[in-house]
């Protein structure tokens, strides 16, 4: 490469220097403005040496923050209900060994998506003869729980729920 095409490319990518590679622990303390500057700086590192891109925990820490970060109260109140039901989900599988997807089997012989949907079916009874104004919570939050269950059992991938953003 020639020293035209290295300032050609440096200034197309507005990188104003050129660094050493940062740590891992380094990438996660990271702004969502210096990563996305460090990322440039390695881009443009690759293409002067041909080198193939070393920072994975770089580029995910980048989708995640570019993709999801709460700017609105709505949008962080999303974000926190999500940790929450993340959390429940996370302790109830814990608590139950997986039961959900791996059921014993003991009186329902069919598999987990169909167990699942019982479930479902059952809780949105639950919701459905509710005297009270508003749905209870817990029937809220397992309906939710069994919904994301439902999905894992289906195979569905994150990938999978990104193809429906527009």
């Amino acid at each position: 490469m020639t020293e035209e095409r290295y300032w050609q490319i440096r200034d197309e990518y507005k990188v104003s220097s050129m660094c050493l590679l940062p740590s891992k622990k380094q990438i996660e303390e990271m702004t969502e403005e210096e990563l996305r500057e460090q990322m440039k700086i390695e881009e443009l590192w690759n293409k002067l040496f041909k080198k193939p891109s070393r920072s994975k925990s770089m580029t995910k820490r980048s989708k995640t923050m570019t993709k999801n970060e709460p700017t609105t109260d709505t949008q962080k109140k999303i974000s926190d209900t999500f940790d929450a039901m993340k959390d429940l989900l996370l302790y109830k599988n814990k608590m139950y060994g997986d039961s959900a997807l791996k059921p014993k089997k003991i009186f329902y012989k069919g598999d987990s998506t169909n167990s699942i949907l019982i479930r479902l079916d059952d809780k949105l009874g639950r919701i459905i003869s509710n005297t009270e104004e508003k749905p209870r919570i817990n029937d809220t939050v397992d309906l939710i729980g069994y919904l994301i269950l439902l999905l894992i059992s289906l195979g569905v991938t994150p990938e999978d729920i990104a193809k429906f953003k527009d």
